[in-house]
């Protein structure tokens, strides 16, 4: 019997959506959907982010005085820059609504006292 391989991407894929697996669509799972998907777009863009400055950093250190390399490096830097401000924007922007709206951003079963 062959074993059937499961692609690496597609588990963290089934964690966001856990909470429709195994009960209807609540409100509470909605909200918890949400919470998830803001955090896995905060960490991946905020981690793309650093990575960027740090290449940024190597062609500055690597670059030997070309102009040409130090442009280059400016601009990973300034892409750097942004993507760590829209990580951080869309975390405190999507924790300021759920406040605003009295959302728990706490990840429990009933996000919220909804359930």
């Amino acid at each position: 019997m062959e074993r059937i391989r499961i692609p690496f991407w597609l588990t963290p894929t089934a964690l966001l959506f856990t909470p429709f697996g195994a009960s209807a669509i609540t409100v509470g799972n909605l909200c918890n959907l949400f919470l998830r998907v803001k955090n896995l777009f905060a960490g991946v863009i905020g981690t793309l982010a650093v990575i960027s400055i740090l290449y940024a950093a190597f062609l500055f250190l690597t670059g030997g005085g070309s102009e040409e390399t130090q442009k280059k490096a400016k601009t990973f830097l300034l892409y750097g820059i942004i993507g760590i401000a829209v990580a951080l924007f869309a975390a405190v922007a999507a924790t300021s609504i759920a406040s605003f709206l009295g959302i728990s951003t706490d990840l429990t079963p009933n996000c919220g006292g909804f359930s």
